[in-house]
């Protein structure tokens, strides 16, 4: 092996590594980043409610140390914590909007204006041409309600 075919190999291992640790970092960055948001949002509704750490500590039967990293921002939370908080708080910590997954534009729509073979169907995603139809109103006879006769 040559001294540049060596050199290049060094190069090369670093090159991924250093990558690979800078994409890691920024990872964790963002996943702090939320951490900390989850935490003032936490602190927000502990001050409304008058309650202080300890006092929630008591209610999740959890150590006072254990809220204290929460609302320091550099705990990584499991949405089971997320509940128990949510319970114990009387609010909620984390909302996911069903209105905008629904209108996503990585719906996918079927092309079956004419066809006969459903066996080739051609597979799109758009963002005008996506309609969510109730399944009751697309399909009647699949219903409970449906009487076959």
């Amino acid at each position: 092996m040559t001294n540049k075919e060596k050199f290049l190999a060094l190069v090369a291992e670093h090159d991924n590594s250093l990558l690979e640790e800078i994409e890691s970092r920024i990872q964790k960055q963002k996943s702090l980043q939320r951490s900390k948001q989850v935490a003032i949002r936490i602190l927000s509704r502990m001050d409304e409610l008058n309650m202080s750490q300890k006092d929630l500590a008591e209610k999740l039967n959890l150590s006072p140390q254990q809220v204290n990293k929460w609302v320091k921002g550099n705990e990584n939370f499991t949405f089971e914590t997320i509940e128990k908080i949510e319970n114990a708080l009387d609010f909620e910590l984390i909302s996911i909007n069903e209105a905008s997954c629904a209108s996503s534009s990585n719906k996918i729509v079927m092309d079956i204006s004419n066809q006969k073979n459903f066996n080739n169907l051609e597979m799109k995603r758009t963002q005008s041409e996506a309609k969510i139809i109730p399944f009751e109103s697309a399909f009647p006879c699949v219903t409970q309600k449906c009487k076959f006769g």
